[in-house]
């Protein structure tokens, strides 16, 4: 069983950083077809502007690709 948390773990973390260069990826993009938009304005239209510490990035880059769909950014 520890064994199997372990791996999950991993594989998270394994993830993660693909993740996040993703979520910069679609952030620059952002940025760059909205230049109307302060920085803060686009993370609190994408929500981004809250507490998401223990959130993993592969949750926030789903939940930004959602909004994104949405909203028609």
């Amino acid at each position: 069983m520890q064994k199997e948390g372990f791996n999950l773990i991993q594989e998270r973390v394994a993830r993660r950083q693909p993740a996040n260069l993703e979520i910069i990826n679609l952030l620059s993009k952002i940025v760059n077809e909205n230049p109307e938009l302060r920085f803060c304005q686009i993370l609190t239209i994408l929500e981004l502007d809250r507490d998401k510490f223990y959130e993993e990035s592969t949750d926030t880059l789903h939940h930004i690709k959602k909004l994104i769909a949405s909203r028609n950014f």
